[in-house]
Formats: C-alpha cells, sequence, structure tokens
C-alpha cells in the first residue's frame, strides 16, 4: 500500500543534495510503502528488509520473556535470546543467531545449526549467490569458521576486517588460489600472530 503527499516550500528545509543548489527551496515529495504490520511486543531495533525489499523479519518479545523472529509474518521458535538477523543478497534465505540455555546456535532457513559457547557479533554471512553461509564459532578448543555447517581450524580468536568479520570475494579477485568456486576472507590469530585467512570452497 503507498500513499503520497507533497511538503510545499514554506515547511521544507533547504535541500542539500546532489543536483540541487545550496539555499535553494525545494518542494518534497513523499512516498510511504507499507512494508508490514508487526506484532505487539516487537523491537524496533531488529528490524531488517532483505536487499530486494521484498522480505521483512524482526524480533518480538513473548509475554513469558522469550524472544522469537517473525519473517514476513511467520513466527520462528522462542530462544532465550536473539541476534544477528541476516537476510541473503537475493533475498530469499535467512539466519540469525539464538541463546538456548547457555549456547548460541546459528538457525538458517528455519533449521537449527550446531550449538556453540557463542557466536562471532555480526559474522554471519551469504556469499553473493546466496548459496553459502559462514559464520564464526566458539567451540571449547578455540574459534572456528563454520562454512554450510562445516568447522574450519581452530584459532584463538577470529577478528575484524573493517565493519564485518567475513568478506566474500568474486573469484578472481583471488587469482592465486587455484581451482574456482566461492572464495572468503577473514582475519584469525594464534597467540601473538594474526592472520589473513583466505578460502575457497571448490
Amino acid at each position: 500500500m503507498e500513499k503520497s503527499s507533497t511538503m510545499g516550500s514554506d515547511f521544507s528545509p533547504y535541500c542539500q543534495l546532489d543536483g540541487c543548489p545550496r539555499g535553494e527551496k525545494k518542494e518534497r515529495h513523499v512516498r510511504e510503502t507499507l512494508l508490514t504490520q508487526v506484532a505487539a511486543g516487537w523491537i524496533p531495533r531488529s528490524f531488517v528488509v532483505a536487499p530486494d525489499l521484498r522480505h521483512v523479519a524482526y524480533v518480538v518479545r513473548a509475554t513469558d520473556g522469550k524472544l522469537y523472529v517473525v519473517v514476513d509474518g511467520k513466527e520462528g521458535k522462542r530462544y532465550d535470546d536473539l541476534a544477528f538477523l541476516t537476510f541473503s543478497p537475493d533475498g530469499k534465505r535467512f539466519a540469525y543467531a539464538a541463546k538456548e540455555g547457555d549456547k548460541w546456535l546459528v538457525v538458517i532457513d528455519g533449521k537449527e545449526e550446531k550449538k556453540y559457547n557463542g557466536i562471532g557479533e555480526g559474522t554471519i554471512a551469504f556469499s553473493p549467490n546466496s548459496d553459502t553461509v559462514a559464520y564464526a564459532a566458539i567451540t571449547d578448543t578455540g574459534w572456528t569458521m563454520v562454512v554450510n555447517g562445516n568447522e574450519g581450524e581452530k584459532y584463538d580468536v577470529i577478528v575484524t576486517i573493517g565493519p564485518k568479520k567475513i568478506v566474500f570475494d568474486p573469484t578472481e579477485n583471488l587469482s592465486h588460489l587455484s581451482g574456482t568456486g566461492c572464495s572468503f576472507r577473514y582475519l584469525a590469530a594464534k597467540g601473538s600472530s594474526v592472520y589473513l585467512v583466505e578460502e575457497r570452497l571448490k
């Protein structure tokens, strides 16, 4: 559902966007598109929208204090805590981290993965084609990168590359790695040594 309105020049602030001369007053044309009707108890800061703008998700706190995710109006399982709601680039897949007791797990497309001591903050990431999902998990013996459910090498810690901890690349950006397939990279530490880790799925 959409609705539009026009704000007259007496109301409008000075337009300082590209293409608008500084100080020149312009009419503002506003269009509102209804995305969803949220459930009672929703947590506004949890709201996420898929890149294609066709799907939405958010967290709701139930009356018993438990939390659950709503994706396109469908309620998920109740958990003790929830974090890192993430849509795939094509908007067709969805993942998030959930706490159950003292353990954390990742839920991908409604299916629970293995429980861990923790999930790395902000590490849930989909590949550009949306086929692969990766995240950092804390085990009893260290940190590991989990890719499509499979654990990798153990490290003391997996650290940040910019705003994201896992960066997927087009295969041509890692030409020094043989073969073809999905490529990604992250930073990890063992003792006093920090490594740039580059992986390719063949």
